[in-house]
């Protein structure tokens, strides 16, 4: 593999898939570029194709010990073998105000206050026939 920089596992791993396709003959990606695409769409359209291949279950171990590797493997794509590195974002805890009985009296205030003034607007827009 000229130009392509692997380790030695990665060169033994690869050479017993390569053995297994030379036995099985024929494999659905045997000279065929879609299994080696950039793209992601032409790669899910390859892998649907690797059921039932003779040599999927050593194309799986490639997968598995690397997963990193460019190209569709045993029916997963690179996205579907690459592992998830970021859990997805959680949103910010909200940091809980402790109030004093007379602040929480003051808060419920103002909110009633709000909500009231809210209400009178929306009546004066409706009897002025403006919709809400």
């Amino acid at each position: 593999m000229s130009g392509v920089d692997i380790s030695e596992a990665q060169d033994v791993a690869l050479e017993i898939l390569a053995q297994a396709i030379r036995r099985a003959g024929t494999t659905p990606c045997a000279d065929d570029d879609r299994w080696i695409s950039d793209s992601p769409a032409v790669q899910a359209l390859a892998a649907r194709r690797c059921q039932g291949c003779p040599v999927f279950d050593q194309c799986d171990a490639y997968a598995q010990q690397f997963p990193r590797e460019s190209g569709v493997y045993a029916g997963l794509t690179e996205a579907d073998r690459l592992p998830v590195t970021q859990e997805p974002r959680k949103p910010p805890k909200r940091r809980r105000t402790v109030l004093t009985p007379e602040e929480r009296l003051q808060h419920r205030r103002e909110a009633s206050r709000r909500s009231r003034a809210r209400h009178r607007a929306a009546q004066a827009a409706t009897q002025e026939g403006i919709p809400a």
